[in-house]
């Protein structure tokens, strides 16, 4: 999981945030290239094979926003922009993540942004892998608003 951090001038977080999730059907997000739905028993997630293939949504009034998706091995590299900016891993000079693991995860943060002004934002999620034998995944987007804020995107 990466997670981005905005200043640290920034006013303090509000005390509390409430949760709205924003799953692979609903009709916020938007697609490029072509997506296969699988549903199973713990919930419903698309699936590509097509390079460069994307899903985004726009949302504002938020305070952090994630991505959610199964990892296994075979769901392969992706790259992920918020706001029209390429969000990079942390660290090694790569410049692609990787949801390839050896097991399993039904549910996994794939990407974690906080500290966000209340503007409106674009969030969105890009496989990167060039060969068909690897896929992406994507389950859903989540975002943490001021409680109260209202749950639009």
């Amino acid at each position: 999981m990466y997670t981005a951090h905005s200043s640290p001038d920034r006013a303090c977080s509000p005390k509390k945030l409430e949760s709205t999730v924003y799953p692979s059907y609903s009709s916020e997000i938007q697609y490029t290239g072509e997506w296969d739905a699988i549903s199973i028993r713990k919930g419903t997630w698309v699936k590509t094979r097509e390079y460069r293939a994307s899903a985004s949504m726009k949302f504002f009034n938020a305070h952090a926003v994630a991505i959610h998706s199964p990892v296994i091995y075979g769901h392969w590299i992706y790259g992920v922009e918020l706001d029209g900016k390429v969000m990079l891993p942390p660290g090694d000079g790569t410049t692609a993540f990787n949801a390839s693991i050896w097991w399993m995860i039904n549910d996994s943060i794939l990407f974690y942004a906080d500290d966000l002004d209340k503007s409106e934002h674009t969030i969105k999620i890009i496989h990167l892998a060039d060969e068909e034998i690897w896929g992406s995944t994507f389950m859903s987007f989540e975002v943490w608003r001021p409680e109260g804020s209202g749950s639009g995107p």
